[in-house]
């Protein structure tokens, strides 16, 4: 399995995970904090993989990596292609399932990391599995 590991200043590096297999502590130290994970579709396969992100890269003011937002964007066009405004749409159906799982009272608190401005903050990895089998590959 080749894992790429995306630095904020746009460096590339394919790694090869031989046993299918990613340890937690390389991902937290690579991204510099806690781990988030994003559903991404891979351009190549046409298949969904996992981009891990920090957790707080915006609150700790991590540099804007280019080359992951640039994926994280084409995925939100990609989900809503006739929208003017896809992002506005990602943002509507993320609070509408808010809504159906906690009920009409939830409030949507949105911070300032939205919209088409919206961007990664810091390195991430990308890694060739959906979310859903992530567990599977992933070690201490």
């Amino acid at each position: 399995m080749i894992v790429t590991f995306i630095r904020a200043e746009g460096d590339v590096q394919e790694v090869n995970a031989p046993d299918g297999r990613v340890s937690c502590r390389v991902l937290r130290h690579f991204v510099s904090g806690d781990l988030e994970f994003v559903r991404v579709l891979d351009e190549k396969s046409m298949s969904y993989i996992t981009m891990v992100v920090n957790e707080s890269g915006l609150l700790m003011d991590l540099p804007r990596n280019q080359m992951a937002t640039d994926i994280y964007h084409a995925n939100v066009r990609r989900a809503f292609p006739d929208s003017a405004d896809p992002t506005a749409e990602a943002k509507k159906m993320f609070r509408q399932q808010i809504q159906d799982t906690f009920g009409a009272d939830v409030e949507v608190i949105e911070g300032d990391n939205t919209g088409a401005d919206a961007f990664i903050a810091g390195n991430a990895v990308l890694i060739p599995v959906p979310i859903e089998d992530l567990d599977r590959h992933l070690g201490a």
